[in-house]
């Protein structure tokens, strides 16, 4: 979807009110300086995070619907995309505009239609299995890899401690040590996710597709986990939330869905 000159709108600051929910003490409203949309009743603003120590904001930018303080869970989603494909489809004049359930359920559609448009343009990798089912395929690839790679990974880690044994045994036992340590935790973590991975497919289906096709992206990235494992410890030693790249469903938004 693209669009025409006529259909941009012109950015202009606006100061929303957002809500921000804290655990203790209930809901409140935070102003900030946002960038109007082709909708007067959204807006784009920064996101939001919120921790028991107060409210601080995050990376990148939110829908917020500005009768109500709430943000629209986007994923992926371009924003003003997302804006222009939902402005239309109810009456976004209230301050409740999902209680029916049919216009969350226009809505709720609207916004996956664009996510799933959004994980088209990036490449599914082949070993990662089929696209179209992330988390089973991602969960089989790890079962597989655990299968049919351990032995292997002994096979090479034996041919190479005899090798380098033939010149210097202390050093070969050292080698033989660390190669040990790496095959036994790289199973070790092959269980774990898989074992996660299961439990919450289990639980929802939707949210387990979301996190695998995030997995999948920030493994293919490459420098995707090391800078988010340093944000997300981080966060924890603060007492903050962790933000959970690319899971759409449910989030401390406008509810989209009848839990």
């Amino acid at each position: 979807m693209s669009y025409s000159y006529e259909e941009r709108p012109a950015i202009n600051l606006i100061q929303v009110p957002v809500m921000i929910t804290q655990r203790e003490s209930g809901s409140e409203f935070i102003t900030v300086t946002g960038e109007t949309t082709s909708s007067p009743h959204f807006a784009l603003t920064p996101t939001l995070r919120r921790d028991d120590r107060g409210t601080y904001f995050g990376w990148g930018m939110s829908v917020t619907h500005i009768p109500s303080g709430l943000t629209l869970p986007t994923g992926a989603a371009d924003k003003r995309r997302t804006v222009h494909a939902v402005k239309d489809l109810i009456d976004w004049s209230s301050t409740t505009p999902l209680a029916e359930p049919s216009d969350r359920e226009l809505v709720t559609n609207a916004v996956r239609a664009l996510i799933e448009a959004a994980d088209a343009d990036i490449p599914w990798p082949k070993w990662a299995g089929d696209k179209s089912t992330p988390a089973l395929s991602l969960l089989v690839e790890q079962l597989d890899d655990g299968i049919e790679n351990y032995g292997k990974r002994q096979n090479s880690r034996d041919e190479l401690v005899g090798e380098v044994a033939a010149f210097d045994a202390p050093l070969a036992k050292k080698v033989g040590g660390a190669l040990d340590a790496g095959r036994i935790g790289i199973q070790v973590q092959t269980y774990g996710t898989a074992w996660l991975l299961a439990v919450l497919i289990r639980l929802d289906p939707d949210i387990a597709d979301q996190a695998a096709r995030e997995l999948v992206s920030s493994w293919e990235d490459g420098g995707t986990p090391d800078e988010h494992i340093y944000e997300w410890r981080n966060d924890i030693a603060n007492n903050r939330q962790l933000t959970l790249y690319g899971i759409t469903f449910p989030t401390p938004a406008l509810a989209l869905s009848d839990s």
